[in-house]
């Protein structure tokens, strides 16, 4: 009788460390672990006007008079533009879009190249232009995107696209629009996928680690793809075979109720 007694405690024990282990915590959850204790310096480079983008591109004259300017200002609508991605109902934007070859279709200049250039560049140039051909005296022109998209996809809150206006989007702002990584997401495996001049470049991004604030990929690009791997426990739920959750759940109450046998065995013995 006592080697039954020992048998069942030992079993007993064996399944009281199977739940332990299984509420064992997950290291890898919270985000900036280490890195934080040291200074770096975030540098953000000026986005490239690409095909696709949208553009408002705003004439006003350093002059008093602003009529000159009015006929280049039809097609800009600053009122619908979406601002933090969250919202993708928004009435659409107007401006100028620019075609697949890389042009805009400009009132008064025709087709006129944008690709290439970033905003602070295509501002310059639309200034001179219009000067030198008397358009408009003293010009002043402010370009600005209207709509960057990027997708956020895997694990998080609320996946898919992402609408910003701001060219200086980093990672985080992407995260933050889609709501946040899910409990099943992995923090140190983010993959970003970026088409560059026809390649395609892929990025690791790691947010264990705040160094990754001053690598590539820390800032996004328009039409950037954000990928979140599912952790272990997401896989784990996926492969899920409920023919051995039965099994487990059979086995647990065997366990139970043998320990429960053994704990009046012993009480009446005593």
């Amino acid at each position: 009788m006592q080697k039954i007694e020992q048998i069942l405690l030992l079993l007993l024990c064996i399944l009281l460390c199977a739940c332990h282990s299984s509420k064992r915590m997950n290291t890898k959850f919270n985000y900036f672990q280490k890195g934080l204790d040291s200074s770096r310096l975030i540098s953000f480079k000026p986005l490239i006007i690409q095909p696709n983008d949208n553009l408002s591109i705003y004439v006003s004259s350093n002059t008093i008079n602003q009529e000159q300017a009015v006929i280049f200002n039809v097609f800009n609508n600053g009122g619908n533009t979406l601002t933090n991605g969250t919202n993708q109902t928004a009435t659409p934007t107007s401006g100028y879009l620019v075609d697949q070859n890389g042009y805009i279709r400009f009132p008064m200049l025709g087709m006129v190249k944008a690709a290439g250039l970033t905003r602070t560049e295509f501002s310059d140039y639309l200034q001179e232009q219009l000067s030198s051909k008397a358009l408009v005296m003293e010009p002043i022109v402010q370009v600005r995107f209207l709509q960057i998209k990027i997708n956020v996809l895997g694990e998080v809150k609320s996946p898919g696209t992402k609408i910003f206006t701001s060219d200086r989007i980093t990672i985080i702002d992407a995260l933050g629009a889609a709501g946040d990584l899910s409990d099943m997401g992995r923090r140190d495996n983010i993959k970003l996928i970026r088409e560059e001049q026809g390649d395609q470049k892929v990025y690791t991004v790691n947010l264990l680690d705040a160094g990754f604030m001053s690598q590539e990929g820390y800032q996004l690009q328009q039409n950037d793809i954000v990928y979140v791997y599912a952790n272990n426990t997401k896989l784990k739920e996926i492969k899920y075979n409920p023919n051995v959750s039965r099994d487990l759940g059979v086995t647990t109450s065997i366990l139970s109720t043998l320990s429960f046998v053994v704990s009046l065995f012993i009480l009446f013995k005593n």
